[in-house]
């Protein structure tokens, strides 16, 4: 039995049957009685960062402990999300 390296064709072809391009590194958990998961890191193509753009536009940045007026019909509701290490942030989502 020999080990596998990323560079072997199978591992392309995991990515392939997964659609991902570009891959830097892919953990793949199978593991029994479990559900299977996958985490991958990449580099996104130009086009694709592209479309994050609008999708931010539709989220404010509040810092955690300022308070989410319920009476506001701005905002559909807020979700905490953390960030970068220990900091935590508050995103709310702009009704359109």
């Amino acid at each position: 039995m020999m080990a596998i390296s990323s560079s072997d064709k199978l591992c392309k072809e995991i990515c392939d049957a997964l659609g991902l391009k570009h891959v830097r590194k892919l953990d793949l958990h199978m593991e029994g009685r479990r559900i299977v998961t996958c985490e991958a890191v990449f580099y996104p193509e130009k086009d694709g960062v592209k479309q994050i753009i609008p999708i931010f536009r539709k989220f404010e940045l509040v810092p955690i402990g300022s308070p989410v007026e319920e009476t506001n019909n701005e905002y559909d509701g807020a979700v905490d999300i953390t960030c970068l290490g220990d900091e935590s942030q508050q995103f709310k989502l702009k009704k359109e």
